[in-house]
């Protein structure tokens, strides 16, 4: 997902993030359906005598619950690409920027290289005085057309 805000015309931010089915809350809803659903049944197939299901399910639901909290704790990756009328500054992370990079302006250009393979997405890239930060990674083709869109607006770009 890219998101842009600018809050002038010579300054605001990009905001990027992976593409996201459901939130925290839906996820957590389906899961208590489902441990309700498997409630349900282990308690009864605790009355027929078959008690052994109850903590085979009881189990299910903690692994369902263990692999989407995993899940979603590795989707909530982000990266913020600031920009003012003298600097950009890259910021990734998690919950807060773990990481990032700041840039002259004026000298920041965008690089798009190209794979030669069709199945490979683009790579897209910030570069400025030899250095270079790779942004959107993790962002499907029409997410990295619409992030190069917005990124031309703001800066010139080097295709290779």
């Amino acid at each position: 997902m890219v998101e842009t805000v600018h809050s002038t015309d010579s300054s605001g931010y990009i905001l990027l993030e992976p593409n996201r089915s459901a939130s925290w809350k839906v996820n957590m809803a389906i899961i208590g359906f489902l441990a309700l659903a498997c409630g349900i049944v282990s308690l009864y197939m605790w009355s027929l005598g078959a008690w052994l299901v109850a903590p085979f399910a009881g189990l299910e639901v903690v692994f369902l619950f263990t692999a989407t909290h995993i899940f979603l704790h590795r989707n909530s990756y982000r990266e913020v690409i600031h920009f003012n009328p003298t600097n950009v500054t890259i910021e990734k992370g998690r919950y807060y920027a773990e990481q990032n990079w700041q840039m002259l302006r004026h000298w920041t250009r965008v690089e798009v290289l190209h794979a030669d393979q069709t199945h490979y997405l683009p790579v897209v890239r910030l570069t400025s005085h030899g250095r270079s930060v790779e942004v959107g990674k993790f962002l499907n083709e029409e997410d990295k057309d619409t992030l190069l869109t917005h990124l031309s607006n703001i800066l010139s770009i080097i295709k290779r």
